[in-house]
């Protein structure tokens, strides 16, 4: 039994030790970066998206209109 505690604690160590090291190594500038750029097209496209919904329901009414008057 101790010498699993001791394989555990050593493997518990050597993990740890490789979640610091592969920290230490992200591009945090990076990643915000990209985060914000992410953010901001999506928001653009989301604008797009709203407008060709009400641009498209507007012209729908104007056709419905103009077919409904004899």
């Amino acid at each position: 039994m101790k010498l699993y505690a001791l394989l555990m604690s050593q493997n518990i160590s050597a993990t740890v030790l490789y979640l610091i090291i592969t920290l230490a190594n992200i591009d945090y500038v990076g990643i915000l970066d990209y985060a914000i750029k992410a953010t901001l097209g999506s928001l653009i496209w989301f604008g797009f998206k709203v407008w060709a919904d009400y641009y498209a329901k507007k012209l729908n009414k104007n056709n419905n209109d103009k077919t409904k008057q004899p």
